[in-house]
This record gives structure tokens, sequence and C-alpha cells, in this order.
């Protein structure tokens, strides 16, 4: 069964619902962002793909998403909160699991759940295993099948640096799925946003050169692998150049 009809393994991805949501988002792109776009590289269409961005904006994972979509013809899973507590983000979820979307759950998450009435500290820490089982269940059921998970390493949005990189969780799983046969490889993508002008405000993405993953290599050579690639062609806000 065809990995985006799989709700067994792995969320859905509604077509329609992905296609309409990247065409209004590059709709507000083209009048909002000045967008530089190189490509280094592409995965081959037998491997399985983690797609680690860097996070500068709010915008990244439908760019990351669209963008790779047009090099791979593959709609990427990602990861998102469980919105605890948020009453917009909340209601939300369900768009966001149509276009590949799935619930992973942090620490401030617990704090904030254990906060709602009928819930404790054990009963929230007892829901965020589950939570993160499933989430697991469906990282390798994305890279088992060939499909592309966009991640984020630095955990959280940065458009002034580069953060110190912590996915070791994801990292691990893509691992554990090349440990098992699949033909897995990593494709860095640096992310960069310049400083706003007038209206507008430019970005450079730079698709790098992707990479396998081996057996025998840990997270953290693979983290830093991610890192040095992305260093080689980010830049901070002030040099980010908005010339066509």
């Amino acid at each position: 069964m065809p990995l985006e009809q799989s709700e067994r393994c792995a969320p859905r991805i509604r077509r329609l619902a992905w296609h309409v949501g990247a065409f209004i988002w590059m709709c507000f792109a083209r009048l909002r962002l000045r967008v530089r776009l190189t490509y280094h590289g592409v995965p081959g269409p037998d491997q399985a793909v983690l797609l680690a961005g860097k996070h500068a904006s709010a915008h990244d994972i439908v760019l990351l998403g669209v963008l790779s979509f047009r090099r791979t013809g593959r709609r990427p899973f990602f990861q998102m909160g469980s919105f605890i507590g948020y009453r917009v983000l909340g209601r939300v979820k369900p768009i966001m699991r149509w276009v590949g979307g799935f619930e992973v759950m942090r620490p401030k998450e617990v704090r904030r759940l254990a906060k709602t009435p009928g819930w404790d500290r054990s009963a929230a820490l007892e829901h965020m295993r589950e939570v993160n089982d499933r989430a697991e269940s469906v990282r390798r059921a994305v890279l088992t099948e060939g499909g592309v998970l966009a991640v984020f390493p630095e955990g959280t949005r940065d458009s002034e640096r580069v953060r110190e990189l912590s996915s070791e969780l994801e990292v691990r799983s893509a691992l554990a799925i090349a440990a098992e046969g699949r033909d897995v490889v990593v494709w860095p993508v640096s992310v960069a946003m310049g400083r706003p002008r007038l209206l507008r405000r430019p970005m450079t993405v730079d698709f790098l050169e992707p990479f396998p993953l081996r057996s025998g290599t840990s997270p953290g050579e693979v983290l830093s692998r991610i890192d040095d690639s992305w260093r080689e062609r980010w830049k901070p806000p002030e040099m980010v150049d908005d010339s066509r």
C-alpha cells in the first residue's frame, strides 16, 4: 500500500489539501519573500530521505515541503507539537495531519497538560510516552517505505545564528532503518533570512549535497556533518543579498 494511503503505519497525506495549502503559501511567499534557491544535489528515487533544514522562520515547513517535492516527487512528513493549551493551533491539528504532520510531545507540554483539570504529572508523562512511541513508529514507517521525513535539528527557530543541533532521536530512527538495509540519505538544507526591506524580506535556500547513512555511524557524527554543511553556505541576516 502506498505510504500516503497507509493509516496503519503513517499519517495519510491528503493530496488535494497538500496542493491547496502549497498554492496558498506560494502566493503569500511571492508577495512577502524574495527567495534565492539553489540545488547542489538530489536524492535518488529509491532512497529514503531525512530532510534536515536550518530553521530560520515560520515559513520553513511549507517551504521545504514544496521545494523538496519539486525535486523528489514525494511529499514530506514532518513532526509537530501536540499544541496542548493552544486554542487556535489545537483546532488546526487535523489540517496539519492532512498535509503530513504527526505529533510529538515535549517536556514543556507535559507541564502544561499536568495543570489541566483531570490530569496530573504522572498521567501527563504517560501520555507523552504514548504520543512519542507513536511518533517513533511513524518516523520508521516513513523511512522504511522510502518517504521523506523533514526535521529541524536545532529544535527551534533562529534567523540570527546556527544553534547547537539536538535532534539525536530523529537521527537514531533513521540510522535504525539504515541498519535494516534501507538506503537512507540525509539531505541538509540551509535557510537564511535577511533583514526586512520595505514590505519584503530576502531569503536564501540551499539544498546541499545529500550524504548516505552508514552502518556504525553515531548520531553525533551525523549531526556534526549536517552542521558543517550548513555553515559552509549559511549567512547571517546582514549578509543575505536580495538581488536577483
